[in-house]
């Protein structure tokens, strides 16, 4: 079997949490022995030098890029709006990757071209004139639904008004794209939930992202410690950050004076840089997540808009961290609050949350314990793989 993948980001070095997601099923797709091709995009913010990979995985992927300019620009954005056309995806239309996609197709035949999210889609048209292969999409979110959460937020009109027309226009386009494509991946329930409620006939399955099963011992824990880690150009994980050091901080401090939080991610705005809060550490990217983890003690994930599933929240459970997070954080991920991982609405659960933790290390290893177990049993790699073999075999047959 002969798969394309086509990424809207290279895959690896996977140093945030979609490029984890792609890379896993890279991964995946690999164990099952099957023949694959990366076909991904590189932009200004996020460009990757094949040249520079491991040569076992250039060997493996077959990987080769194009880079697309997805720089924001008010004439583009405006046409876009008022054709009521998704910016989102028109950024993503390139001549340059179109050219390089049609010279594959004529060259390679394959089985099955998976999209790695919504955004290269709009290629679906060449892609069905020169392939006979079978579409998938890999939904890692349902796009629309973040950013009408987004929206939500915001207390400016004029930009709710402009957050929830592109909430709107991509809603509409993966409505559509549920009929355009053989079948749909999803990373949660609730996400395949929605592309079947589209088109009832679609094959959709909810497969979450493997996760690597690592050994948890040898790295002591900080004390009295608390971290965040996410890529902050996402935003709901820099709104969620914000309020959490607008909303609990300050009243988690004066209960907790010796408490630290250690806020870790690539993409820093400059405001977070420039923090001047007590106990508060701006480490910025770390070298290895897994590292940085073990050393802190609890982690905290304050999101409140989104969609699909939060693999860093998969992987501090995996590595035995107690998590306190939103239901919204935990969405997709069918732990139990109290005893995978523990759940805070607003800022007084969050500081009750944190504080059962440091008052009772007990609770906090038989927690952590429970998520680590929870995770191995459900979210390894070979789980994940079985489940795509399935998959990819009840389509092929259609």
């Amino acid at each position: 079997m002969k798969v394309l993948q086509l990424s809207s980001k290279v895959p690896y070095p996977p140093v945030d949490g979609g490029a984890v997601g792609m890379h896993n099923m890279t991964k995946a797709l690999l164990s099952l022995n099957i023949d694959v091709k990366i076909l991904a995009v590189n932009t200004p913010k996020y460009t990757v030098n094949v040249e520079t990979l491991d040569e076992e995985y250039r060997r493996n992927t077959k990987i080769e890029t194009v880079l697309i300019d997805t720089t924001i620009r008010v004439l583009p954005a405006l046409k876009a709006f008022l054709s009521r056309k998704s910016y989102h995806v028109e950024r993503f239309i390139s001549k340059a990757f179109a050219s390089k996609l049609e010279d594959l197709l004529k060259r390679e035949q394959f089985d099955i071209i998976q999209f790695e999210t919504i955004y290269l889609t709009p290629y679906i048209p060449i892609i069905r004139k020169y392939s006979k292969a079978k579409l998938v999409l890999r939904a890692h979110n349902v796009e629309y639904m973040i950013w009408k959460r987004i929206a939500s937020h915001i207390r400016q009109p004029l930009k709710r008004f402009y957050v929830n027309h592109l909430s709107r226009m991509l809603e509409a386009y993966e409505k559509e794209l549920s009929h355009n494509v053989d079948g749909v991946l999803t990373v949660s329930s609730l996400d395949a939930q929605f592309f079947l409620k589209q088109n009832p006939n679609l094959l959709v399955t909810s497969i979450p992202s493997g996760i690597d099963i690592v050994d948890n011992t040898g790295v002591v824990s900080e004390p009295e410690s608390i971290f965040y880690l996410g890529a902050m150009n996402w935003q709901p994980n820099e709104d969620g950050i914000r309020w959490f050091l607008g909303n609990v901080w300050q009243r988690l401090h004066e209960a907790y004076p010796k408490l630290k939080f250690y806020i870790a991610g690539r993409f820093m705005p400059e405001w977070m840089k420039n923090i001047k809060m007590p106990n508060v550490v701006v480490v910025g990217e770390v070298a290895d997540a897994y590292q940085f983890m073990l050393s802190k003690g609890i982690m905290v994930v304050p999101l409140f808009s989104g969609s699909g599933i939060r693999i860093k929240i998969l992987e501090a459970m995996m590595l035995g961290k107690p998590v306190i997070t939103t239901s919204m954080g935990l969405e997709g991920i069918d732990a139990i609050n109290n005893e995978h991982v523990l759940l805070a609405e607003n800022a007084t659960e969050f500081i009750d949350c944190i504080g059962r933790c440091m008052k009772d290390m007990d609770m906090c290893t038989i927690l952590g314990e429970n998520a680590r177990n929870f995770i191995t049993a459900r979210y390894n790699h070979k789980v994940t793989a079985e489940n795509l073999q399935r998959f990819y075999t009840e389509l092929l047959q259609q």
